[in-house]
């Protein structure tokens, strides 16, 4: 299933690209998320917890975030289970930074994912999107005040 969102920062978009430099600031900034590992290179070992209905599922996994400077967008993939469901979860995220004139940045950002397991019902209907709209609205609300706090 695919999800298309975007979300918009009062900060350049240069700015914002080395904030995304910052793999265990940017994973801090995603509600429920958390690096298990200092990151390797490329290689992330993650956790994400997140409530599906009724359901507090929390995944455990590894992952790749890949960064294209010279258009700065990047990828993040990556697979994990959750122990108590048995569900498992693969996805990735694109995104690119958009300039919205010199002083804010749009994030476009579009994510491909598949649930299998007991938490794959969850994924159909609105919950997953619905889900996913919270998440992106709360990363971007921490990505701004990461942002000011630093600058």
């Amino acid at each position: 299933m695919e999800i298309e969102q975007s979300f918009s920062v009062p900060f350049p978009r240069e700015t914002v690209w080395e904030s995304f430099q910052d793999v265990e600031g940017i994973v801090g900034c995603l509600p429920g998320a958390s690096l298990t590992e200092p990151p390797q290179g490329e290689q992330l070992a993650v956790a994400m917890s997140v409530k599906l209905g009724p359901i507090v599922a929390a995944f455990k996994g590894q992952g790749k975030m890949e960064l294209d400077h010279m258009d700065k967008r990047g990828v993040v993939s990556g697979q994990g289970s959750d122990r108590k469901s048995g569900s498992r979860v693969k996805g990735e995220a694109r995104f690119v930074l958009v300039s919205e004139g010199d002083s804010a940045t749009r994030v476009d950002v579009t994510v491909d994912y598949s649930i299998t397991g007991s938490l794959a019902q969850f994924s159909r209907g609105g919950i997953v999107r619905e889900l996913a709209t919270r998440l992106t609205e709360a990363f971007a609300d921490n990505l701004k005040a990461r942002l000011e706090a630093q600058y």
